[in-house]
Formats: C-alpha cells, structure tokens, sequence
C-alpha cells in the first residue's frame, strides 16, 4: 500500500517554553497520522487493499483530508479534532438523505454505538448530493495523545491505547462506508468535504 502525505509538516518534538496550541496541534497530528496508518489496512469489497493521502486543512479545527484509492475511484473525507471531540465529514454525490440513510444504516448504526453521532445533510451546491457528518465525544481522562520520552529523554508525543482505539475505530467507519458505497454504488462527491 502507498502512503502519501502533503501539507503542513509537523514536528513531534516539545519544547518545554512552546504554548499550550502548538502543543494541542501536535497531538492532534499524532491522532491525525494514527488514523492515517489504520486506513491503510482498509479492505475493498473485491478483496483488494487501498492507498491513502491526506492533505493537512487550514480550519479552525485541526484535521485532515483523507482521500483513500480504491479500485472504483477515490473515496475522500475530513477528520479533525477539537479535544475530546472528533469530527468526520463525507461528501457522497447523486443521492438524497433518506436514500444514504437507509443504505448506510449498518454502517454508521454501529459507529453510534461507539458513542458517534451520525447527522445527513444535503449539500448546499444544489447537485443533489448529501453531506454526512459525524461527531464523538471521546473520555477526557483517557487522552487520546500523550507526552513520552525516548531513551535520551527527548519528549514527543504519541497515541495512547485510547488514541488507538479510535484510529482504529474510524479506519473501520472508513471501511464499512467504502465497502456500502461499493455495493450500492456511490460515489463521492467532487468537491472536498469540510466542516459546514
């Protein structure tokens, strides 16, 4: 599988005089990567594995843009995070509301049930698309990130088994809905998906 990343590069060391945003930046690029390597492991409906790139946003939020190649296309979607708080917004093209709702209800039920809130939307551009978005608050005492220290005692930070868990948890959202797609057919929408 291809990896690609582009974008606004980041650091993952800290200083200990940096402020409290840069740090928060930090963290959410180490989520934001974590999401990026469990996509990767995403299986197509055929059988076949994808690749992934995502382009760093300029948002208020910190997030990204993920675009996973298929064997039928390119399937894109924003994820961000405002701490505990995760946000995941697809773009689907040629479909209305109640038609993505019912054909996504497995897909995304189960995401409700690890605490997602799943909201459908049409797109604003009149193509008769639907945006669909979802947000989670994650445990505040379970970090999803944290500082840790290598051998020579640099600090950087890393995913906790916390942060883990919900990478891995959107890489699956992220399969269910390409695999959904894939069976009935959708498609993204050109346009990149973004917070509204």
């Amino acid at each position: 599988m291809n990896s690609l990343r582009s974008g606004i590069p980041r650091s993952t060391l800290i200083l200990a005089n940096e402020p409290v945003e840069k740090t928060v930046r930090i963290a959410a690029g180490a989520l934001l990567e974590g999401i990026q390597s469990a996509c990767q492991r995403v299986v197509s409906m055929d059988g076949s594995g994808v690749s992934v790139a995502s382009t760093d946003t300029a948002y208020v939020l910190d997030g990204r843009t993920f675009t996973i190649h298929a064997y039928d296309g390119p399937y894109r979607f924003w994820c961000g995070t405002n701490n505990p708080r995760l946000f995941w917004i697809c773009h689907m093209q040629r479909v209305d509301v109640e038609k993505a709702r019912e054909a996504f209800r497995f897909c995304f039920g189960g995401a409700e049930k690890a605490g997602w809130n799943v909201n459908y939307e049409p797109l604003s551009d009149g193509s008769g698309g639907v945006s669909i978005w979802a947000t989670c608050i994650t445990d505040r005492e379970r970090p999803l990130c944290a500082e840790v220290s290598d051998l020579n005692g640099a600090a950087s930070i890393a995913m906790t088994a916390e942060g883990v868990y919900w990478a891995t948890d959107i890489a699956m959202m992220v399969q269910s809905w390409i695999r959904t797609s894939q069976r009935h057919g959708f498609s993204c929408h050109p346009g990149m998906p973004a917070p509204l």
